[in-house]
């Protein structure tokens, strides 16, 4: 009785498998590789519109392109809506660090979000952290990755707190 059961159910099983249609699989493949649109918004919203800040204006403009791309889909109530107070914007205009002596050379360095204006070019002395010495130390001597990135977590925590 038990064995009849079994292979009633296993029937139904092999009964009520759909068949795929390969037809709609391969409309679907075709739409994704010639008219995606992937790439184009992957330029806009990072190129174009590139890294963004909670409550900056390159925020808003990006929120705006992407209504506009999905009422243009035909999601007519596409909208952008307010989440709550967010406090101040704060957007990058210009950064710029070099070296000056002994010799001219750029540098490779980015201000932290929401830092103040320096109202003009500043000059200090070079400052070498002792966890500054220890990521060098362990890239020079080919350590293992996890050596490397430990070092670079201290040094994050130290500039973090400073």
């Amino acid at each position: 009785m038990k064995k009849l059961l079994a292979l009633s159910l296993f029937a139904v099983v092999l009964c009520a498998e759909e068949k795929t249609d390969l037809a709609v699989i391969q409309r679907i493949k075709k739409e994704a590789f010639q008219n995606s649109k992937v790439m184009d918004h992957l330029f806009w919203l990072s190129d174009v519109y590139g890294p963004r800040l909670t409550g900056s204006p390159g925020f808003t403009a990006a929120a705006n392109w992407a209504v506009k791309r999905l009422k243009e889909y035909g999601i007519e109530d596409a909208a952008a809506h307010p989440w709550g107070k967010f406090g101040r914007s704060w957007r990058l205009t210009k950064f710029s660090i070099s070296l000056q002596e002994p010799e001219y050379a750029p540098l490779i360095g980015f201000p932290l979000a929401w830092s103040a204006n320096t109202n003009g070019p500043l000059v200090a002395e070079p400052v070498e952290h002792l966890h500054c010495r220890r990521v060098a130390h362990a890239v020079h001597q080919h350590e293992e990755q996890s050596t490397v990135l430990a070092a670079l977590e201290e040094l994050v925590q130290v500039i973090a707190h400073a």
